[in-house]
C-alpha cells in the first residue's frame, strides 16, 4: 500500500481534506476535497523541504489551470488564486515554494468541490518527505450559501512537545551540566487529557517514542489541547523529578521544550567480612569469612545501626555480603558493621560511599577474635594506682590493710635494685609502705610497685569486678596502658593485647577469668622468685606483669560513691 499523508484544514464552516500519496513511479498525487460547507477550490500552495527541487517540478491534472515553482517566491497565481494577506499581528504571509491553480474564477462554469493532480519532477523521484506539511495553503472562493465569501486556509503552525531523559548521577533532581548525561532508549508517552483529570488514561494515549542517543525526545504534528507527558517506569531506577508532566492549554504554534525527566540509577555495594586471624586489618591467605555479621548503611550518620530506617544485610556463610538498589540518600554515607561480641575491629571502621551513582565492591571488614571468657558474670572493672593513692581510706576499707603496711611484708618479697646492677634510683623509699608503693614513680620496679599494689586493692575489693576474661573491658584497659590505638595500628594492638592476656592467664591460677588477691601476691613472688614462687615468672618478665596489671587497672572504673558504706 502506498504511503500517504492526510490532514484537514477548516475555518468559517468549511473543511478541506488534503491527502498526498507517494506513488511507486516517483510522483505524488494530491487529492483535495471540500468535505464540509460550500466553496470553490481555486489553488493549493506548498513548501518543499529541499528548495532545489523547485526547478523541474510539473503539476498535471484536468483542473490545473496554472502553476508556479520558485523558492520562497510564490504567493499569487492570478485571477484571485492567491494567499496574499497577513496574520493576526499584521505580519504578511510568507511566500511559498510552489502553487497550483485549480479551475477559473467564479462559481461557474467550473465550480470545483474536489479535484486531484499529480506532481512530478523532470530528473528526480519525489517522496512524501519532500513536501513540508507544516506549510500548505488552500485558496477558496464562492464560499457559503450566498457564494460571495472567500477563504485562505493554512496548516496551523506546528505544535511540538519535547524534552530530555537525564541520568541524575547525584540524585538531586537538578541537571548538572557536563555530568548528568542523556539516556538512550527510554520510553516516553504522550496523552491528550480529554477528561481533564490529570491522569494518563489508557484511551487517551496519542503517541509513544523512545529517547535518542543523547536522551532527547520529540512529539510533533499535534493538535491543540491539554497534554500529559509520561516517562517509562523502569526497574532499577528511581525518579528524582515527577514522572508525569502536565501541559495545559497547548495551542497552534506552541512549542513546549525542556520537559525533562531525571532518574537515578540505583546502585549495589558488596564486600566480605573476614575473621582476621593475625589482627593486621588486612586479608591474608587462609583467613576465612565470618558469617552472621550485620552490615548497614548509616543513613543518619549516628554510627549506630537503626534497623527500621537503614539498608542492611547479614553476611553469608562465607562472609560475603551485598546490599542492592540503594538510592540517592545513600550517596556519601558510611557503610558500617555491627562488631560481634567477642571480636575486635581491626580493619576499616567504615567505608564512605561515592557521591554519585556507581556500584561499589571490595568494602571489606576485618575482626580479630578475642579470647573466650573463662566464666563469670558482669563486666571487668578496675581502678588505677592514682585512684587508690588519692583515696587511702577507701584502699584500707577494701583491702583490710593499712596504707602504712610495708610492701615487702604484705607481698612476701624482697625488693631488688633496678635490675641493671646499679644503685636503685630514689623514686620511692628503700622499704616502701603500700601507700608509698602506690605513689612510686618511674618505670621498671617503680611501675611494678604501683601496678601490683593497685591490683591488690582491686582484687581484694568486693565492689570491683577484677575480671580480665571480659575482653571488651580489657580492650579498653590495654589501649590505656599501652597507648596503642587499635584503629590506627591494629596489628600492634592485637600483639600487645595477646601478650597481656597470656600473662594474665598465667597469673590466674584457677582459670576462672578473674584475678584474686592471692593470685596478685603469688604473681609478685614469682617475679621476685621469693616465698611461694613456682617459677612462673622471673624478674625479666617484670615489665610484662606490670603491664598486665596496668591494663586491668585501666578497665572501666568503679565510682567513688560505690565504695562508701
Amino acid at each position: 500500500m502506498p504511503a500517504t499523508k492526510s490532514f484537514e484544514l477548516d475555518f468559517g464552516g468549511v473543511t478541506v481534506r488534503v491527502t498526498i500519496t507517494d506513488n511507486a513511479d516517483g510522483t505524488l498525487t494530491f487529492d483535495v476535497a471540500v468535505t464540509e460547507g460550500i466553496a470553490d477550490l481555486r489553488g493549493l500552495f506548498f513548501d518543499l523541504t529541499d528548495e532545489s527541487l523547485t526547478s523541474g517540478l510539473i503539476a498535471t491534472g484536468s483542473d490545473v489551470t496554472d502553476q508556479q515553482f520558485a523558492a520562497d517566491a510564490v504567493l499569487d497565481l492570478g485571477d484571485g488564486a492567491n494567499m496574499n494577506g497577513s496574520d493576526a499581528e499584521g505580519n504578511p504571509t510568507p511566500a511559498f515554494d510552489g502553487g497550483v491553480e485549480i479551475g477559473t474564477s467564479g462559481a461557474s462554469p467550473d465550480d470545483i468541490q474536489s479535484t486531484s493532480f499529480t506532481l512530478s519532477h523532470t530528473t528526480e523521484d519525489l517522496t512524501l518527505d519532500d513536501i513540508d506539511i507544516a506549510r500548505i495553503g488552500i485558496r477558496l472562493t464562492s464560499v457559503g450559501d450566498s457564494r460571495e465569501g472567500s477563504l485562505k486556509l493554512q496548516v496551523p503552525p506546528v505544535i511540538e512537545i519535547g524534552g530530555q531523559k537525564i541520568n541524575d548521577l547525584d540524585g538531586d533532581g537538578v541537571i548538572d551540566a557536563g555530568v548528568d548525561l542523556g539516556i538512550e532508549g527510554w520510553g516516553i508517552s504522550l496523552y491528550l487529557d480529554e477528561d481533564g483529570d490529570g491522569e494518563a488514561d489508557a484511551g487517551e494515549i496519542v503517541a509513544s517514542t523512545t529517547t535518542d542517543a543523547d536522551g532527547f525526545y520529540l512529539f510533533t504534528d499535534l493538535n491543540p489541547g491539554d497534554y500529559l507527558v509520561v516517562e517509562e517506569d523502569r526497574s532499577g531506577w528511581t525518579a528524582t523529578t515527577p514522572m508525569l508532566i502536565e501541559l495545559d492549554g497547548i495551542t497552534s504554534g506552541d512549542t513546549s521544550f525542556g520537559n525533562d525527566f531525571l532518574n537515578f540509577d540505583l546502585f549495589d555495594i558488596s564486600g566480605t567480612k573476614y575473621s582476621d586471624a593475625n589482627g593486621n586489618g588486612a586479608f591474608d591467605t587462609g583467613e576465612q569469612g565470618l558469617a552472621g555479621v550485620t552490615i548497614y548503611v548509616d543513613l543518619n550518620g549516628n554510627d549506630v545501626f537503626d534497623s527500621a530506617d537503614e539498608p542492611w544485610t547479614v553476611t553469608g556463610s562465607n562472609g560475603i555480603w551485598s546490599i542492592t538498589d540503594l538510592g540517592p540518600d545513600a550517596l556519601g554515607m558510611d557503610v558500617r558493621e555491627v562488631v560481634p561480641s567477642g571480636y575486635l575491629q581491626t580493619g576499616a571502621e567504615s567505608h564512605t560511599l561515592a557521591s554519585t551513582s556507581q556500584d561499589q565492591s571490595g568494602l571489606d571488614f576485618f575482626n580479630f577474635k578475642l579470647p573466650d571468657d573463662p566464666g563469670g558474670e558482669g563486666e571487668g572493672r578496675g581502678n588505677t594506682p592514682g585512684f587508690w593513692k588519692n583515696h587511702i581510706a577507701i584502699f584500707e576499707q577494701e583491702t583490710g590493710r593499712s596504707g602504712d603496711d610495708l610492701y615487702e611484708d604484705v607481698f612476701g618479697v624482697e625488693l631488688k635494685f633496678d635490675g641493671k646492677g646499679g644503685e636503685r634510683k630514689q623514686k620511692y623509699p628503700d622499704d616502701p609502705s603500700l601507700a608509698e608503693a602506690l605513689a612510686a614513680k618511674g618505670g621498671g620496679e617503680g611501675a611494678l610497685l604501683r601496678a601490683s599494689t593497685a591490683a591488690l586493692a582491686n582484687a581484694a575489693s568486693d565492689d570491683v569486678n577484677y575480671k580480665y576474661g571480659d575482653s571488651d573491658s580489657l580492650v579498653i584497659g590495654v589501649g590505656e596502658a599501652t597507648g596503642i590505638d587499635p584503629d590506627s595500628d591494629p596489628a600492634a594492638f592485637v600483639a600487645a593485647f595477646m601478650n597481656i592476656f597470656e600473662t594474665l592467664e598465667l597469673i590466674d591460677r584457677d582459670d576462672d577469668g578473674f584475678v584474686d588477691e592471692g593470685e596478685v601476691i603469688l604473681a609478685m613472688q614469682d617475679v621476685y622468685d621469693d616465698i611461694g614462687a613456682d617459677d612462673a615468672f622471673d624478674f625479666g618478665d617484670a615489665n610484662d606483669v606490670a603491664k598486665a596489671f596496668d591494663a586491668m587497672n585501666n578497665m572501666p572504673s568503679v565510682e567513688t560513691a560505690d565504695f562508701l558504706v
